[in-house]
């Protein structure tokens, strides 16, 4: 691991070089796990000079990490590589895969992390074959959630310039919330309209917008907007101890049920549309990703636990599994990061550290 002390604003922060982030000197490792970036012009230096590839490196530095499989019925889908026809040259080479989407036509979106400028969306059609690739005018500095609306609409985080950006299918920038290069609070009486590590995006029935914050960092929250971007109310998602958590994930349901997690705390914080808290589900393994199907089902990827689970949402009971954890066969992880599911129920899962998407078959 490489690692160096940078301090700006009179904040000191540890830079894993690997992983690009940067990391609250007050947030240790049981908040972040791989890493928090902080923000400005100082986060993304790193970012630029050491981009997020994954696979050997990345798969080496974590094989050693304590295997934790979560025993359960099988859940019987067939695990195998998604067979993405990946395209070659232009700035599209295979790089760390952070998040997957399929939208009602049952394309697959794929949101990697290549060079600055480079386009970081590619989409692919039902059968695997590459369509087109797409936002690098957005200039995107670290790749993390995608989530594909009610109307096709694709939203996109962006970790490290504390941006979220809605598109249309055809890659066309609709909006974008959040000041670029600025993390803070947003705040309609100070004026600020800031976020501070967006990490995820969900919807509800009546297309409210949800965008979680904090990959690591002192400022959990969910911040709630209207369709057309304005600003509804934040709700913090409280950290199982310390003040730090790494909000890496949200599912939210037609009713404005908030599933958030705190990834390294192996906890869902659920709430429900007014923000109340309704119930904390303590989780066998990392919750790194989540999923609410059409059903009302709640699922779950482990991360570099290297699982899919099939959960109930009101226990956190793990009700099936699939995956054998950290590996490279089609059903083992580098990083099971962010899945998503198409109309027939089959399941893709963005690997990070192999840059790779694997689908899970619905029998």
């Amino acid at each position: 691991m490489r690692l160096a002390l940078l301090c700006f604003l009179g904040l000191c922060v540890t830079t894993d070089v690997l992983a690009q982030e940067l990391v609250p000197a007050e947030c240790g490792p049981g908040a972040r796990g791989r890493g928090a970036p902080v923000g400005g012009a100082a986060a993304e230096a790193p970012a630029r000079a050491a981009r997020a590839g994954g696979g050997g490196d990345l798969f080496a530095r974590f094989a050693s990490r304590p295997a934790n499989l979560v025993p359960g019925p099988a859940l019987g889908y067939t695990p195998a590589l998604a067979g993405l026809q990946w395209p070659s040259g232009a700035g599209n080479e295979e790089t760390s895969t952070a998040s997957v989407a399929v939208d009602s036509r049952g394309h697959i979106f794929v949101y990697h992390r290549p060079e600055v400028g480079k386009p970081p969306v590619l989409e692919f059609d039902a059968t695997g074959k590459f369509v087109k690739a797409f936002g690098g005018e957005l200039q995107i500095v670290r790749a993390h959630g995608m989530r594909i609306d009610a109307g096709d609409n694709i939203w996109i985080t962006d970790v490290n310039a504390h941006t979220v950006s809605k598109l249309d299918r055809n890659g066309k920038l609709l909006m974008t919330l959040g000041t670029k290069g600025q993390a803070g609070k947003w705040n309609p009486a100070s004026g600020t309209q800031l976020f501070n590590q967006p990490t995820d995006v969900g919807f509800d029935g009546a297309g409210n917008v949800y965008v979680a914050n904090s990959h690591g960092g002192l400022d959990p929250r969910v911040d709630k907007f209207d369709r057309s971007g304005k600003y509804l109310s934040t709700l913090r998602v409280q950290p199982k101890e310390g003040n730090c958590a790494n909000v890496h994930t949200i599912a939210v349901d037609k009713n404005g049920t908030v599933y958030a997690s705190s990834r390294e705390q192996r906890i869902m914080r659920v709430y429900d549309a007014n923000g109340a808290l309704l119930r904390t589900l303590e989780m066998p393994a990392l919750v790194s990703g989540l999923h609410i199907d059409p059903s009302g089902q709640l699922w779950m990827t482990s991360g570099l636990d290297g699982q899919l689970m099939k959960v109930d949402r009101d226990s956190g009971k793990v009700v099936a599994v699939a995956g054998r954890g950290y590996g490279k066969d089609p059903d083992q992880f580098g990083e099971a990061h962010f899945m998503a599911m198409n109309a027939r129920g089959d399941i893709y899962i963005a690997d990070t550290v192999l840059n790779r998407v694997v689908k899970f078959g619905k029998p």
